[in-house]
């Protein structure tokens, strides 16, 4: 767990992170015009990450968070963008003092179930 922390951690400190996201990881896939990257979250990323999280919210599998609340944990989630929408998002909420982190909201679109974008979230965080 220290070394996904870490990992995570790194997007903040090694690579310089500046609150407005950066590549981490991210993918570039060229064919059938299609383009999807794995970036930090922005906050013109709130509709798209509230759009895959309201019906896990709806039936309890998630704990529900205003719109205020993601705003407030942002800089903790990571989304896949696939041609200009967010397909997928997960967040890390680090522990410092214990060490460890805890993973949340690993949420992906339907459409897109099956095609590895929840291995791609836990292997970011």
């Amino acid at each position: 767990m220290v070394d996904l922390i870490w990992f995570w951690l790194r997007g903040w400190v090694g690579l310089g992170w500046d609150g407005m996201g950066v590549e981490m990881g991210g993918e570039d896939e060229v064919g059938d015009d299609l383009y999807e990257g794995t970036r930090m979250a922005r906050v013109a990323d709130l509709p798209g990450i509230k759009q895959l999280l309201q019906p896990l919210e709806d039936s309890g599998t998630l704990t529900r968070r205003t719109e205020e609340e993601l705003l407030i944990e942002l800089n903790s989630f990571i989304v896949v963008e696939r041609e200009g929408q967010i397909i997928a998002c997960s967040a890390l909420f680090p522990f410092f003092e214990d060490k460890c982190g805890e993973v949340a909201a690993i949420t992906v679109s339907p459409e897109c179930r099956g095609q590895g974008q929840g291995e791609k979230l836990l292997g970011m965080t």
